[in-house]
């Protein structure tokens, strides 16, 4: 039996739309900005400028930020995650098999509220004793999401684990 399993993590092809959006609003305020001269509309295209510029900073860092690899080890006792960024180990979770009740796949939630990730899905985790559903996968504070298949195969090897235990 599979005793690990690695996956990805998944950066949403939304952020290209939102930096491209992005990049487009600015051009196109900018140029308002400097062909009209009441001081009223200058500020609000300005401002308009400024939103999309801040746009292309945000989704600049998330595109730019590095793909985390996450190793899944289970043994009889415990399950291991472990986060690499390059080729180190960066992060390591253990949890107890015995406490782990289950691992469902949920769809990942908008960005900022407006633009769906259709192509990403979130990993919860509950336990035993609580009936608060956690995120499976954090690094660093940040939920990490993975593809629709990454996600069905980790959930499908922790019932293969849980089932054999």
């Amino acid at each position: 039996m599979q005793d690990r399993i690695t996956v990805s993590e998944h950066t949403s092809s939304a952020w290209k739309l939102i930096l491209f959006a992005s990049l487009f609003d600015t051009v196109v305020f900018f140029i308002l900005f400097l062909l009209i001269s009441d001081p009223l509309t200058v500020s609000i295209f300005r401002f308009l400028a400024f939103i999309g510029f801040a746009g292309i900073v945000l989704a600049g860092l998330q595109l730019q930020g590095r793909t985390k690899k996450i190793e899944i080890e289970c043994d009889e006792e415990q399950i291991k995650i472990t986060y690499y960024l390059s080729s180190r180990g960066n992060q390591e979770e253990i949890f107890e098999l015995g406490t782990v009740d289950q691992i469902t796949k949920q769809p990942a939630p908008r960005i900022w509220n407006l633009i769906p990730r259709k192509d990403s899905s979130k990993l919860q985790i509950s336990f035993t004793d609580t009936s608060n559903k956690l995120s499976l996968l954090r690094f660093k504070g940040k939920d990490l999401y993975v593809t629709h298949s990454d996600a069905q195969k980790v959930v499908s090897f922790f019932k293969s684990r849980v089932s054999s235990s």
